[in-house]
C-alpha cells in the first residue's frame, strides 16, 4: 500500500485480476468511503468497481438482540469472492439491518453489488457456511437476496435455502475452496 503525504490516497495490488487500484478517501456528510480507480496501464477483467467503505463499523440498530449481534459479528468479515480485498460489510453486501433471529431461525438478507452479480449464489453459500460453522446445525438458516437488488433474486434465494442443493454444492472441491478462502480468518468483532 502506498499512502500520499496526507495519508489520503493509497495504491494497492489487486491479486484477483493483477491490476493496481488507486483508493481515494472522501469524507461525505454521513460517512466516509473509498472510491476505487484502476491504473490506466492495467487491464481489469471486470470494469465495474464497487463503492468500498473505509469504516465498515455500521451502526447497530438499538433493537438488535444479542443473538442478532452474534450473527452479524460472524458474517461481517467474510471476504467478497470477486473482490477479496474487501469484506461483505465494507461493500455493503451485508448490513446489520439484514440480520434477524426469530425463534430458532437465523435470517440473513444481502444485497449483491450489481443486479446481474454472477457470484450471488457463492456469496450466499459463504454466508450459510459461516453460520453453520459458527452456530451448528441446530439453527434453521434462511438466506435471501433483498427484493429488487438482483435479476434472479427469487431463484437464487430458493437455491440457497435448499439444504440438499447446498450440501451437494459444497462437495465440489473448487467451490469448497472458494468458500473456505472467503470465510477463513474472519474474526468476530462487534
Amino acid at each position: 500500500m502506498i499512502y500520499d503525504v496526507d495519508g489520503q490516497q493509497q495504491q494497492q495490488h489487486h491479486p484477483a485480476n493483477n491490476s493496481v487500484l488507486t483508493i481515494e478517501r472522501r469524507q461525505g456528510d454521513e460517512e466516509s468511503h473509498e472510491v476505487l480507480q484502476e491504473d490506466e496501464h492495467q487491464k481489469n477483467m471486470n470494469p465495474y468497481q464497487p463503492k468500498v467503505y473505509i469504516d465498515d463499523d455500521l451502526p447497530l440498530p438499538s433493537s438488535m438482540t444479542g443473538m442478532e449481534m452474534d450473527v452479524w459479528a460472524s458474517i461481517k468479515n467474510i471476504k467478497d469472492p470477486e473482490y477479496p480485498l474487501w469484506t461483505l460489510s465494507q461493500l455493503r453486501v451485508c448490513y446489520p439491518t439484514g440480520v434477524s433471529v426469530k425463534g430458532n431461525t437465523l435470517i440473513v438478507e444481502f444485497t449483491p453489488t450489481v443486479e446481474h452479480c454472477s457470484l450471488a449464489t457463492l456469496i450466499g453459500l459463504c454466508i450459510r457456511s459461516k453460520l453453520v460453522n459458527d452456530f451448528g446445525n441446530s439453527w434453521k438458516i434462511i438466506i435471501h437476496i433483498k427484493d429488487g437488488t438482483h435479476n434472479d433474486s427469487q431463484a437464487i434465494s430458493k437455491q440457497l435455502n435448499d439444504k440438499e442443493r447446498c450440501s451437494a454444492a459444497m462437495e465440489n472441491p473448487q467451490l469448497l475452496e472458494l468458500v473456505q478462502t472467503a470465510t477463513c480468518d474472519t474474526e468476530w468483532a462487534y
